[in-house]
């Protein structure tokens, strides 16, 4: 797997507002004891990544196929792994972005192949989410150091 590239971009919250349009239907997808959250759908359509905090407090990203089947633990938390969060897809469908959280001041974006790849740290982040170019070759994330916020390019 070619490393994608890193564009970090300052600290900030963005809000984007929309008029919306039509009828909304809000169906349950799944029911799942605990806690989950940062649903992300694959590209195909097949395939949801989200967070899942089990009611004994064992947490980490999982899979499973919207269409229904078994959930299966894709990225999981412990001390030296750090807490797994925010799973974003690449537009081929075969890698996931997601943040392993160490401390309030030492988040990392990592990335890792959907066929049980390892992991492949980009660095140090802001807490938060990232988001993948359309063609997969950079992942857009959030970076501060010290008091200055920074824009950087990573090539791998």
């Amino acid at each position: 797997m070619r490393p994608p590239r890193m564009l970090h971009l300052p600290c900030a919250l963005g809000l984007l507002l929309g008029a919306a349009s039509g009828q909304v239907q809000i169906q349950p997808l799944m029911e799942l004891a605990g806690q989950t959250s940062e649903p992300s759908l694959s590209p195909d359509g097949k395939t949801i990544a989200f967070n899942w905090c089990k009611p004994d407090y064992s947490c980490g990203i999982y899979t499973r196929p919207l269409a229904g089947g078994t959930v299966q633990l894709f990225a999981e938390q412990n001390a030296v792994m750090g807490f797994a969060n925010s799973p974003r897809w690449s537009p081929d469908g075969r890698t996931i972005a997601l943040t392993r959280f160490y401390s309030h001041y030492d988040v990392h974006l990592v990335v890792r192949g959907f066929a049980a790849e390892a992991e492949l740290d980009l660095g140090g982040v802001c807490w938060g989410q990232a988001t993948w170019s359309p063609d997969g070759r950079f992942v857009v994330a959030s970076r501060q150091e010290k008091t200055l916020a920074t824009l950087r390019i990573f090539d791998g």
